[in-house]
């Protein structure tokens, strides 16, 4: 008996051992790091009254909110007694992931495409029921999208492909395969009459399916090819699968994960595909992932798994990429801001949770949001059409002849920066600026130990200042720049409706920067734009940088800049003398 008790308690010892080395490496490896609030612009104050509102009550059940900028966390708070490391179940919102796993699966070589028919992979369901030539043409994006031919809404509690159905039987997949097409009557719009081409039903069983054919291309279980691919490389150690009848891993929803977990999935996508520096997915996959490919309702598009909302709050409006799980669970990207919000719940039998939760985001989380706040009128004078500055950096920047001086402000920039903005303009005859400089003198408050720095960019001197720059494309530079608020070049745009002008549509834009102080806290920046008129020269909706792709054009552009703008550094005698 004491031999079996000694063994027993080195075997529960080196259990516990054991358990505390993973607890370790997860801490270890969760590089996820604190920011200052106010130095993020957030404000205190009113980020301290939603935790009381979450605490009285008047949110329901709220498990966990996160909120981070620029990759680190300026607000994190449990409201159970689960803490940082409990699992989540966020329901449908881990819908996303499964997207992710198919762009890892085309990356590596095992799916050729989002243009590979579905059916082809399940030759062992045939013959199906319902069967149509149809069918045969759905392809992996209709499935990514919601937006296949089959009869499948789990929003109508009459729809066949309702996924409460479907869990009533043992495969699942095959239940997805034999449901009927869709009817259009006439008060239904076809695809080919719907935004982006395509006719949108939300429907698990797409997703779901999409796991099973997953799991089939890359031959193996799908959650070992999970953890290898994407778990493993974002340093998430514990994660919990639901799993179908079937054994395969359940693709649309109900992963539990820790809160800390969805956040860093998110910031994977805002960062583009890379987490700590390393590529896990395309930069492509990640582009078109986000990008409208169907439209789900009022201002809210449909990505691949992504729910692409437009928040508004206060007098703002907040693009947004997201997922989204019953009981108003929400892990939220705001790309333009640079802002990732992770909102858990167990609010699943609360009627208009998802409202809750958008309330709570709206008004509490964007309205602790800094906007950009006019302070006065600037300091720097347009004399004769030369713009001269006697502070940091002291400067005469004289423009074309044929370019009208248009305006300038002070502005407040995310509660952190401030600048003085000026803007010259050449007019089209259509209401636009055909070309146009917009200059701005910007420096990080006391607040903020932030530096700037574009190690990216080319360098150039312009009349003995030395600047780097770099040369951008885009396809609707206006509309970029309107669905934008937050954005410095929003802040423009009312200096421009003072002349009923507007900025181009199609567009090349240079930014060049000057850096006078060695700390590197201060900035001038100019920003030379011209509509493109030439087929020549390649675009993007979010911008291309075309040193990379078209570098003759780019320097194009900078030559355009360059002709008959005058930067001149004046004297210590000039400056004494003014």
């Amino acid at each position: 008996m004491k031999r079996t008790s000694v063994v027993s308690a080195v075997v529960v010892i080196i259990a516990a051992l054991l358990l505390s080395l993973e607890s370790l490496c997860q801490a270890v490896n969760d590089v996820l790091s604190a920011a200052d609030v106010a130095q993020e612009g957030f404000s205190v104050q009113r980020l301290n009254e939603m935790q009381k509102a979450i605490e009285a009550g008047e949110f329901k059940t709220i498990t966990s909110v996160l909120v981070a900028r620029h990759g680190r966390i300026i607000y994190e708070h449990y409201f159970d007694k689960d803490g940082i490391d409990g699992l989540r179940n966020t329901r449908s919102a881990t819908k996303t992931l499964t997207g992710a796993l198919a762009g890892l699966a085309i990356a590596r070589g095992s799916l050729p495409g989002v243009n590979a028919r579905v059916m082809d992979y399940f030759p062992d369901k045939q013959p199906f029921q319902n069967p149509d030539p149809r069918k045969n043409e759905i392809t992996i994006e209709d499935l990514l999208t919601m937006s296949s031919l089959l009869e499948c809404d789990d929003e109508n509690q009459f729809s066949r492909g309702n996924e409460e159905r479907m869990y009533l039987v043992e495969d699942w997949a095959k239940f997805t395969l034999d449901l009927p097409l869709r009817g259009f009557p006439s008060w239904v719009d076809k695809p080919k009459d719907s935004p982006h081409g395509r006719s949108w039903q939300y429907c698990t069983a797409g997703p779901v399916t999409l796991g099973v054919l997953l799991e089939r291309a890359v031959k193996r279980p799908l959650a070992d090819f999970a953890r290898e691919n994407l778990f493993g490389p974002l340093e998430i150690s514990t994660v919990q699968w639901q799993f179908q009848p079937s054994g395969t891993p359940m693709t649309g929803g109900g992963l539990l994960l820790r809160s800390r977990d969805l956040l860093k999935f998110a910031q994977l996508y805002l960062n583009g595909g890379t987490w700590n520096g390393n590529r896990i997915l395309p930069a492509d996959w990640v582009e078109a992932s986000v990008a409208p490919h169907a439209s789900a309702r009022q201002d809210t598009d449909y990505g691949y798994l992504w729910w692409l909302q437009t928040f508004h709050s206060g007098s703002r409006d907040w693009h947004s990429w997201g997922m989204f799980g019953s009981g108003g669970n929400k892990v939220v990207i705001f790309p333009n801001q640079q802002v990732v919000v992770v909102i858990t719940t167990t609010n699943f039998r609360v009627q208009g949770a998802a409202a809750l939760t958008d309330k709570l985001i709206t008004d509490y989380i964007l309205g602790a949001e800094q906007p950009e706040i006019a302070k006065g009128p600037p300091s720097r004078s347009v004399e004769d059409g030369s713009l001269v500055s006697h502070a940091l950096p002291a400067v005469q920047l004289t423009f074309p002849k044929d370019f009208i001086y248009v305006g300038g402000q002070v502005v407040q920039l995310y509660g952190n920066a401030e600048a003085e903005q000026f803007l010259f303009v050449m007019p089209g005859s259509d209401g636009t600026a055909q070309k146009f400089y917009w200059v701005q003198f910007e420096h990080f408050l006391p607040t903020n130990n932030r530096t700037y720095g574009y190690p990216s960019q080319k360098p150039v001197s312009i009349g003995g200042l030395p600047f780097t720059y770099d040369v951008r494309s885009f396809s609707d530079y206006r509309a970029m720049q309107e669905s934008e608020p937050g954005s410095d070049g929003a802040a423009i745009i009312s200096l421009l409706a003072t002349h009923n002008l507007k900025f181009p549509t199609k567009a090349a834009r240079l930014r060049l920067i000057h850096l006078p102080t060695s700390d590197l806290r201060t900035e001038l920046m100019v920003i030379y734009g011209e509509a493109i008129s030439s087929d020549g020269i390649p675009v993007r909706p979010e911008g291309l940088r075309l040193a990379d792709t078209a570098p003759d054009a780019a320097e194009l552009i900078l030559s355009h800049a360059q002709r008959g703008f005058i930067v001149k550094v004046p004297s210590k005698h000039e400056l004494k003398r003014r």
